[in-house]
């Protein structure tokens, strides 16, 4: 893998880009990181982080959005994701009242829109998993991950 494929999760880094984006971006550029994946945007901008990027000689890999996000203004969410030029719009969680076997599958209906309407943008997208997903949870045996596939 070249370096240049190596992000670095800004949800590591989410005290110093709430508090100023311009000084976590140019300490994450001068460690040497030539990405970033995005952990919330802390109501800046997309157009603005996209400057701030470039001062920086950074480029976005992905954007972690939130689920309501997705559902609720999935435009936007991909308007964001060309605005800062990341190639993955990723849904980071799926909160625990949301993980029942109907709303699991619910949700795997949804995020197959979601994967249609960023790949007609030219973007993918993805989930980003955690333990939870693989423990069983449905007197079937299933796993979450079993529900959302």
């Amino acid at each position: 893998m070249r370096k240049d494929q190596i992000s670095i999760q800004l949800y590591t880094i989410r005290e110093l880009t709430a508090a100023d984006w311009d000084a976590a971006l140019g300490s994450v550029a001068e460690a040497g990181y030539k990405a970033v994946e995005f952990a919330g945007f802390h109501s800046k901008p997309a157009s603005e982080l996209r400057t701030l990027l470039d001062a920086h000689g950074l480029k976005a890999s992905s954007a972690h959005i939130p689920l309501p996000d997705f559902q609720t203004r999935l435009d936007g969410v991909v308007e964001d994701l060309l605005k800062i030029g990341a190639e993955w719009g990723v849904v980071p969680w799926v909160a625990p009242e949301d993980r029942s076997k109907d709303a699991l599958k619910a949700m795997a209906a949804q995020f197959d829109g979601f994967a249609t309407r960023l790949r007609e943008a030219g973007l993918k997208f993805g989930y980003h998993n955690h333990d939870f997903e693989f423990t069983t949870t449905s007197a079937d045996g299933k796993t979450v991950f079993d529900q959302m596939i």
